[in-house]
């Protein structure tokens, strides 16, 4: 049960991550002349 729950914590912060990072690199490529 708590590997369980490692698990799907660290999947559900890796996808928020991803989720924040995303934007940011497309804010970031749009900024560049």
């Amino acid at each position: 049960a708590a590997a369980e729950h490692i698990h799907s914590t660290l999947v559900n912060t890796s996808f928020c991550l991803t989720n924040v990072i995303g934007p940011l690199e497309k804010i970031s490529m749009a900024g560049c002349p």
